[in-house]
């Protein structure tokens, strides 16, 4: 048997009855087209992530497919991103913050029997990147001085 994995659907809609019918629609057309290549649409871990702002209420809605419940949630991780509803990111970075802290232990650990060049290329592979991958999404929010605050105490 083979699954779809990671499979993302966007609707927006300003009315919520919309809304509804948008997306019944587009999830049994999802799921039509998985059964046409023989996927299958794992139903006990789909889950629905609705955005809110700060003027928009969550919408208890009751998203149901083949007779199956889809629950909500309020994080997913998408491509190596973790996305709260919210969009505020303080989970992302909570999750980084450990893998961050590893990468500047083992920077330390290594700095007295390496050259400059070598500590470059290590903090370039292990600190940038993490710090880098998503920031376009991120951009300039309060949660990310906690970053920038841990590297200045190491």
């Amino acid at each position: 048997m083979l699954y779809a994995d990671d499979t993302s659907l966007i609707i927006t809609s300003d009315n919520y009855t919309e809304f509804t019918i948008k997306l019944n629609n587009d999830l049994k057309d999802v799921q039509e087209w998985f059964r046409s290549k023989l996927l299958f649409l794992n139903l006990n871990k789909t889950t629905y992530l609705q955005f809110l702002t700060k003027n928009k209420q969550k919408i208890d809605s009751n998203i149901t497919l083949m007779s199956n419940k889809i629950t909500s949630s309020t994080i997913v991780k998408f491509l190596g991103l973790t996305i709260e509803e919210t969009l505020s990111w303080k989970a992302h970075i909570d999750q980084m913050m450990p893998r961050l802290s590893s990468a500047c232990y083992a920077i330390r650990i290594i700095t007295p029997l390496t050259t400059e060049d070598t500590l470059k290329m290590i903090y370039h592979a292990y600190v940038h990147s993490i710090i880098m991958y998503g920031i376009i999404f991120g951009g300039e929010i309060h949660h990310t001085a906690i970053i920038f605050l841990n590297f200045k105490n190491e």
